[in-house]
């Protein structure tokens, strides 16, 4: 069942296509049953507007949740070819608009992960009964899906980043941990979605432990926050 729920979704969306109609991606092409802000143009202007400024020609993009790849397909424009994106998704609904958005703009520059990022290496359930964006881990999930930490990924043979987008419904945390000897020895910029005050609490005093510091907190209007960080030999 969930197989050809899958497939199903997979095949509507690449039958139904259509244009970006505003914003850093106007004029991209895009599954239409993606979600209406993708195609408007409009999905979080804040956010958007850090990551364009964050990324530049040549960097290297990693895309951590990276949902049906609205940053992931402008993060490869901004990188360009000499640069690199890095999308990890676990959720196969999502992962299904994700391969379809990333091929339908030429993307080559990208590389998908069907993982979840976390501390270790091994597996989790994720709860995807939810809406697309809300896919999380939770014990009681009905879909099992491979972990791998970010340093494991990294060593393995993938380009380290210059910049990394975390959002991943309360397992930022996790990642974090995950990625420690990436925070340490190449020191890239963090977006970071947060979703409770403890969590906040918990990921500033972690990245204060590798000389990050806070530039940018944005209230998202669903109760999120978003932490801009940068190292502070950046200043």
């Amino acid at each position: 069942m969930k197989y050809r729920l899958k497939r199903c979704i997979y095949v509507l969306s690449s039958v139904f296509t259509t244009r970006v109609r505003s914003g850093p991606l106007k004029g991209s092409r895009w599954t239409l049953f993606s979600g209406i802000r993708f195609v408007r143009g409009t999905f979080e202007p804040e956010k958007t507007a850090i990551i364009i400024n964050a990324l530049g020609m040549g960097d290297v993009f990693w895309d951590v949740g990276a949902n049906v790849g609205y940053f992931t397909v402008l993060g490869a424009k901004i990188v360009g070819k000499e640069g690199a994106v890095v999308a990890i998704e676990p959720s196969p609904v999502n992962l299904a608009f994700l391969k379809r958005n990333v091929k339908l703009n030429k993307a080559e520059n990208v590389t998908i992960l069907p993982i979840a990022a976390g501390a270790a290496q091994g597996t989790v359930r994720l709860n995807t009964r939810s809406g697309r964006g809300t896919h999380c881990v939770d014990n009681l999930g009905d879909t099992l899906v491979d972990v791998n930490s970010i340093d494991s990924l990294i060593q393995s043979g993938l380009p380290s980043p210059t910049f990394v987008k975390i959002d991943v419904e309360g397992f930022e945390e996790y990642v974090i941990e995950g990625m420690k000897t990436c925070l340490r020895m190449n020191s890239p910029k963090l977006l970071v979605a947060v979703h409770t005050e403890s969590a906040e609490k918990n990921i500033l005093s972690l990245l204060s432990e590798f000389n990050y510091i806070l530039r940018q907190r944005l209230a998202m209007p669903k109760g999120d926050i978003e932490l801009y960080l940068e190292p502070s030999e950046m200043t």
